[in-house]
């Protein structure tokens, strides 16, 4: 899929659209960032079907989780890794939240590295 960044966003709110290869879906994504301390920051996302969808097989956590895919979850960055700690996962009913769905052959969910 492609995604896009949309003029509203800002340095501390991300927001963007994903829309699949065959061009018939689009999702709209926001990522809100807050800097922490010793170079962290923290992460909050939401990616919303713009269509009805009861059961989306995991692509709205999809969304999200291709843009901080990296190394420790043995993903090819594009531009920089990052190591990501994912605390939570709230979802819809009927969303999914499987990693295995975004990334096929993989070991699953991401190691969790504490520095």
């Amino acid at each position: 899929g492609t995604y896009r960044l949309l003029s509203g966003s800002s340095e501390s709110e991300l927001e963007l659209t994903r829309t699949t290869g065959n061009g018939k879906y689009t999702d709209k994504l926001v990522f809100t960032l807050d800097p922490r301390s010793g170079g962290r920051c923290s992460m909050v996302g939401c990616s919303e079907s713009q269509v009805t969808s009861f059961i989306d097989k995991s692509t709205n956590c999809c969304n999200l989780r291709m843009l901080f895919c990296g190394a420790d979850h043995g993903c090819k960055s594009v531009q920089n890794s990052f190591t990501v700690q994912e605390l939570s996962v709230h979802h819809s009913m009927g969303a999914g939240q499987h990693w295995e769905a975004c990334f096929p052959g993989s070991a699953g969910q991401p190691r969790i590295l504490h520095t």
